[in-house]
């Protein structure tokens, strides 16, 4: 199934505007984003994201499933950040 969104133009160029970007490049940068639309059933309604919000989602959830991961990344944000070393990868 193929889906098309219609964006007024109007629409398109305030959202580049509030992004600080040209309307080329906002229009890149979204095509990219929303290239593998997935469908979703939440809360009574279908919702659309992208593939890779959906991995990020399922990535937090996986992250979440396991109480010491969780309680670690929960103190982690609680670290003042003068108190956290650098890494480099």
């Amino acid at each position: 199934m193929r889906l098309t969104i219609e964006i007024s133009d109007d629409k398109i160029k305030t959202a580049a505007k509030r992004a600080g970007m040209k309307k080329a490049d906002f229009m890149k940068t979204e095509k990219e984003k929303i290239e593998d639309l997935i469908s979703c059933y939440y809360d009574g309604s279908y919702r659309l994201i992208s593939a890779a919000e959906l991995s990020e989602l399922e990535e937090t959830l996986y992250l979440n499933s396991n109480p010491k991961t969780r309680k670690e990344i929960e103190e982690g944000l609680k670290t003042p950040l003068s108190e956290c070393e650098e890494v480099n990868w």
